[in-house]
């Protein structure tokens, strides 16, 4: 009894003599709904304990005997809690108009478990719509004409005007509210809107891709061209037409967001512009040239009116970066020949133009102070951000060198229990069969039903077990699962699949301690205990 008071699956491990304890099956259903699949037969068929049992998860429902499922008064109790328990009463409840319309609105989707009868009825279709778009899916075809239902269910969800009637494809008002809520949606519009000017450029100003399902004729117009590329990267320059990639004004603005977007262009204008940036790389040389011949002379000639005597100091444009000590240093020192002087001078401006190109860092026990030179590839980062990242990196190569890696767990594990491992992420993929696709096609082929994250292989996500939590290496993956997860409600919940490995707590203690500044070679000990 205290076991099942606690976790009401306990009731799983009992005997058969306690599966069929009415007292014991009580206080299991009222923990966790659930337990009502370890109850005897009997129970199953015990009109309070399955009131007990739906009134804490009414997915509990499919485990009652077929007479219960068709108590109205326990129906009603089961759908209020999970809408989707309509799936398991009777057909005659099916038709049960307060039944079905208690169901869609706890989950819109549960209107596919009506009758045909009431998929019709413009209440509950326009209920079930507005608590998920999904569900004009399973309206009836009239329904799926009606203005107002259409334009409820486009506002709630993502591709829902591919499941609108055609009438509605080429309502101007409906395709105009679809496409603000996902401007992709421009490919379930008619042929007739998707050459709508204003239509298009709607959906182009949100998302630049939503050009590849304009008419032809306007891949070729300038002004949603060049609203097109003007948004985010200027990648949708490819879906512009041959016309397009040849005019040198949209050209232009689109290598002027995102210089690869020239790859888009056509051969020809390519050509031309290779061709006039060679030239001006060559004048740009010569130009040089002709400087520093000309600042040669200007110091042979200031060499020769002083008498030599600028040799005991370095130019004013060498000297930048130096400290006043080396300055005086210099000037005390003896006057040295010509030729060790200029390799000095050389290697001091090789040294000032490194400094220049590199982030200072060095681990100390307060935190980072200025020392030792790292390479600043992540410039844009804090100096903090920037050490815990290369620490981190140290880290990942030594300990791939000395500690025998995990072996992968495949896992389904739910999708809310997944942590991200980075604070922010790039708006497109960069490999896979979504290679530069942005976020937004993955989430919308999620809900659509294009792909099922329990058969996509490449939905396996890789996720690091640390402690008692999960985190994902495949953020932006992760990042359309949980939209898909919130799409569709708490209810069902997005199973994903996964290959787990564990972070071993030595890593934890490595990066802790890893501060040594001469690649491990030798340890100072310090003073004192």
């Amino acid at each position: 009894m205290c076991a099942v008071k606690l976790d009401g699956r306990a009731l799983q491990f009992a005997g058969e003599a306690l599966n069929a304890d009415r007292e014991v099956v009580l206080a299991a259903v009222k923990v966790d709904g659930f337990a009502l699949m370890f109850a005897s037969e009997t129970l199953k068929a015990d009109r309070e304990v399955v009131l007990a049992a739906v009134k804490v998860d009414g997915f509990a429902l499919m485990f009652a005997s077929e007479t219960l499922k068709a108590d109205r008064e326990v129906v009603l109790v089961a759908v209020k809690f999970s809408g989707c328990a309509l799936q398991y009463v009777s057909n005659e409840l099916k038709s049960d108009r307060e039944v079905v319309l208690n169901a869609v609105r706890q989950y819109g989707l549960a209107l596919q478990f009506a009758s045909e009868a009431l998929k019709s009825d413009h209440e509950i279709a326009l209920c079930a719509v507005k608590n998920s778009g999904l569900a004009l899916e399973f309206a009836s075809k009239e329904m799926k004409s009606d203005r107002e239902i259409v334009l409820a269910a486009v506002q709630r969800g993502w591709t829902i005007l591919g499941m609108a009637s055609e009438q509605m494809k080429s309502d101007r008002k409906v395709v105009h509210a679809a496409i603000r809520r996902n401007p992709m949606d421009l490919v379930f519009a008619s042929n007739e809107l998707k050459s709508d000017r204003d239509v298009v450029l709607s959906a182009v100003n949100r998302c630049d891709r939503a050009l590849k399902f304009a008419s032809e004729h306007l891949k070729s117009d300038r002004e949603v061209i060049l609203a097109a590329v003007t948004e985010n990267d200027a990648s949708a320059f490819e879906f512009a037409s041959e016309e397009a990639k040849s005019n040198r004004e949209l050209v232009l603005a689109a290598v002027k967001k995102n210089v690869y977007a020239l790859s888009f262009a056509s051969e020809g204008f390519c050509l031309h512009t290779i061709k006039a940036v060679a030239e001006s790389h060559n004048a740009m040389v010569q130009q040089l040239a002709a400087a520093n011949s000309r600042i040669s002379l200007l110091e042979g000639e200031l060499q020769s009116l002083t008498g030599g005597q600028e040799n005991d100091a370095p130019s004013r444009r060498q000297k930048r970066g130096r400290s006043s000590e080396e300055e005086e240093e210099q000037q005390q020192q003896p006057q040295q020949p010509q030729q060790q002087q200029q390799q000095q001078q050389q290697q001091q401006q090789q040294q000032q133009q490194e400094s220049d190109n590199t982030l200072i860092l060095q681990a100390c026990q307060d935190g980072i102070e200025v020392g030792h030179a790292i390479s600043a590839q992540g410039a844009d980062l804090s100096l903090n951000d920037a050490f815990q990242r290369i620490r981190m990196t140290l880290c990942g190569v030594a300990a791939s060198g000395s500690v025998k890696e995990e072996p992968s767990e495949e896992a389904m594990v739910r999708c809310d229990q997944l942590h991200f491992t980075q604070k922010s992420c790039s708006k497109k993929f960069r490999g896979g069969p979504y290679a530069n696709c942005p976020i937004e096609d993955v989430i919308t082929d999620l809900i659509s039903g294009v792909l099922d994250p329990t058969r996509e292989e490449w939905l396996i996500l890789d996720i690091v077990r640390r402690g008692d939590k999960l985190f994902s290496v495949d953020n932006r993956r992760l990042h359309c699962l949980r939209m898909f997860q919130q799409h569709v409600g708490p209810e069902p919940i997005v199973w994903v699949r996964t290959r787990i490995q564990l972070w071993h707590p030595t890593f934890d203690r490595f990066c802790h301690n890893h501060d040594t500044q001469n690649g491990g070679t030798t340890i100072q000990i310090r003073r004192g205990w």
